[in-house]
């Protein structure tokens, strides 16, 4: 198994971390799951919420939180960003 850091993104991933990058504050934190908080910084200037799990702080926590927001297994609209420390102003839809 590849580790999630060296597995190649597709073109539309990328295009979207462009995009993304440019469009979002250099300060703001992305709210993503594990394998796209990973990339993400390697791709823009942005703070994934959870990244890298060595570099991340409460890792194992953050990992839950993040997993059930996109789990689908909130309604839409009970849906709020996992952490109240946090100011997520964007959210990345990308590989779980």
């Amino acid at each position: 198994m590849i580790p999630t850091c060296f597995t190649p993104r597709s073109s539309a991933e990328v295009t979207a971390f462009a995009w993304l990058n440019q469009h979002a504050a250099s300060d703001d934190v992305v709210l993503a799951a594990v394998p796209t908080g990973n990339a993400l910084p390697a791709y823009t200037n942005l703070r994934p919420f959870m990244g890298h799990g060595p570099e991340a702080l409460d890792w194992p926590a953050k990992t839950r939180q993040v997993d059930r927001y996109f789990s689908g297994d909130i309604p839409d609209h009970a849906r709020a960003p996992p952490s109240a420390r946090f100011t997520i102003r964007s959210r990345f839809a990308g590989p779980l």
